[in-house]
């Protein structure tokens, strides 16, 4: 359940990030060109994707500890998606690698 949040959280919020127009882009991805071209729909699935990762943390671990594990998780991917992003380092392979691994893990 965490993984899956984590990754909803990711995905939304780098929709969010790819609509920034402060945000200093490059290359070319299916979800930049997306966000991009339609940046209020982008921005509606950003905000709706974050919705569902927050909706699932409290039901998976109760009301508190839910929002406050959110809350972690938002500022966690944040600041990850800020810094990471523009240097381009992290692939997509890698990324599903990682979440792979984590949901292993996580189901043992």
């Amino acid at each position: 359940m965490n993984t899956i949040s984590l990754l909803i959280v990711l995905i939304g919020f780098l929709f969010l990030y790819y609509t920034s127009q402060k945000a200093q882009l490059g290359g070319h991805s299916p979800i930049r060109t997306f966000a991009r071209r339609a940046p209020q729909l982008a921005k509606g699935i950003g905000v709706f994707c974050l919705l569902v990762a927050a909706l699932l943390a409290v039901l998976g671990l109760g009301l508190g500890a839910g929002i406050f594990s959110f809350i972690v998780l938002l500022m966690t991917v944040g600041s990850l998606v800020v810094i990471v992003a523009p240097l381009q380092i992290v692939t997509g392979r890698m990324l599903a690698i990682g979440l792979v691994l984590s949901l292993i893990i996580e189901l043992i």
